[in-house]
């Protein structure tokens, strides 16, 4: 499991299918939170959030987030989009 930034800590729970992360900081407020489905062998990851105040450390997949990814060994198995229905 890839090392967090100091003063960073990582929670995950699963309930029946439904498996929840979530960052916390040291005073244990919310750094960052996502939840995955995994079902026939795929996994589906939704609501994937890090807030303001933490972005930038490597919590997120922007370009520097996925060179961070990159070189902790992970590698994209195909892209993400957005969809948003109004």
């Amino acid at each position: 499991m890839p090392t967090l930034p100091a003063g960073y800590r990582l929670d995950v729970a699963t309930s029946q299918a439904i498996t929840t992360a979530r960052i916390f900081t040291g005073d244990a407020a919310v750094a960052a939170s996502g939840h995955a489905v995994e079902h026939a062998g795929v996994f589906v990851f939704d609501r994937i959030v890090t807030e303001t105040a933490h972005r930038r450390r490597g919590l997120v997949a922007t370009e520097d987030g996925l060179n961070l990814y990159v070189s902790l060994g992970w590698h994209t198995q195909s892209p993400y989009s957005t969809a948003t229905i109004t």
